[in-house]
């Protein structure tokens, strides 16, 4: 979705509109109670190390190839890979640093157990010595940013493939001196008690949040949940880990007529993610000669790069969903559309508001992201601000700051909408 359009129809400024925001409301704060400074929790933490270490967010896409990965730094990017199979074969740190990007890199031996059953499986020694081996070749490169276990969506009701990933991740810590961060794919369908048996053994949890492959194309609100059972299996298992959201870039869309929609789709899964909770996003895949995906690739990437430019570009929201003091005191009313969202997924029934939000202080300026994951536009009323003159300012649209007053304003949404708008104390010039 580009700019003009998200200002043609975003910002609608309503003084002492009739609306009411029901029994929930919040009383209306001082202007300086609301703008109190937040603690820069990133001041002592180095620009070029990712999240939690470092101040970058770690986004990246999956077997990335050219030409996409001679333009990946300048549209936002930060990294490349994973990649499959051989990674000195497949010259993974040569072509980090071509791009000038940080790297994964695979370690560990790729089985599929599902077609090889009677696969005899190593002993703790045998994985330890293979990982060893080939981290301790390539400890020393300072293009690896994460280590990924190179068998992925190992089953954790299967202790034979739990042992494998505890031993395998420890031997990759042992041998490498820096420290770096272990991950491992998670498949699309796990949940949170099924992450937290393997994120126990991770920095990360990674797991699919493939939408239109799992048959919510229309019910993107499967975004929020996937983070959501991220974020219960690392309190529940790994206080310390962080949330990455996997998403999806592998097939074009069935109808031709729904190319159109994929700007959209690639945004809102980008910042429903974040505004969740994720802390990165990697994007699968890259891979741009899958059968099937001859029609879209581009449309796909330059969806994704989009959100990057502005996620690590000059508007530098990275900042604020890595370092921003989550906030709530503002409150978010759908008044035109569908208050909630719904899908079923086994056997379950999972409900969200329609529009996801981000209330977050950054110094002593104020964030509010809203993402409207309903397939048709929705206006909302925004309330909890403080009654005095305001600066408003929609970042994502490029736009001049307007006034607020009265502690409220509505603003209208497009069918998958995202919007970011900044709070400055202080009326406009």
């Amino acid at each position: 979705m580009t700019p003009t359009r998200l200002n043609a129809l975003l910002i609608l400024l309503v003084c002492g509109c009739a609306a009411t925001e029901g029994p929930a409301a919040k009383p209306t704060p001082s202007a300086e109670g609301f703008f109190k400074a937040a603690t820069d929790r990133a001041a002592d933490l180095p620009a070029d190390e990712f999240y939690p270490r470092g101040r970058r967010m770690l986004c990246s896409i999956y077997s990335v190839g050219s030409p996409e990965l001679e333009r990946m730094r300048q549209d936002g990017f930060t990294a490349i890979g994973p990649y499959y199979g051989d990674q000195t074969k497949g010259k993974v740190i040569e072509k980090a640093k071509t791009s000038g990007l940080k790297c994964f890199y695979a370690v560990g031996k790729h089985v599929d157990f599902v077609k090889n059953p009677k696969y005899v499986m190593p002993t703790d020694a045998e994985l330890t010595d293979l990982a060893t081996q080939q981290v301790k070749a390539v400890a020393d490169s300072p293009e690896i940013a994460v280590w990924c276990v190179a068998n992925e969506e190992l089953r954790h009701w299967r202790p034979d493939e739990m042992r494998w990933l505890r031993v395998t991740a420890d031997a990759i810590r042992k041998a490498d001196p820096r420290r770096r961060p272990v991950m491992m794919y998670d498949p699309n369908n796990r949940n949170a008690a099924s992450l937290a048996h393997t994120v126990r053994y991770l920095d990360f949890s990674s797991k699919g949040m493939y939408a239109n492959s799992i048959g919510f194309k229309d019910q993107r609100i499967w975004i929020r949940w996937g983070v959501e059972q991220e974020i219960g299996a690392i309190r529940q298992a790994k206080p310390p880990a962080i949330p990455i959201a996997v998403l999806w870039m592998a097939k074009d869309p069935d109808a031709p007529e729904e190319d159109a929609l994929i700007a959209d789709w690639t945004r809102h899964d980008v910042y429903l993610s974040l505004v969740s909770g994720a802390k990165g996003i990697i994007i699968w895949s890259g891979w741009n000669r899958r059968k099937g995906f001859e029609r879209t690739f581009s449309k796909y990437y330059e969806g994704y790069a989009a959100a990057m430019r502005e996620i690590n570009g000059d508007l530098d929201l990275a900042r604020i969903f890595l370092f921003g003091e989550r906030r709530n005191d503002v409150t978010i009313t759908v008044t035109s559309g569908p208050p909630t969202l719904s899908f079923e997924y086994n056997k379950e029934t999972h409900s969200y508001p329609s529009v996801s939000h981000l209330d977050a202080a950054c110094g002593a300026e104020r964030y509010l992201f809203l993402v409207n994951s309903a397939n048709v536009p929705v206006k909302a009323m925004v309330g909890g601000l403080p009654a005095a003159a305001i600066q408003m300012e929609d970042i994502l649209a490029r736009g001049e700051p307007r006034q607020v007053t009265g502690g409220k304003f509505e603003v209208a949404l497009p069918r998958l909408g995202v919007t970011c708008l900044r709070f400055r104390p202080g009326p406009t010039n």
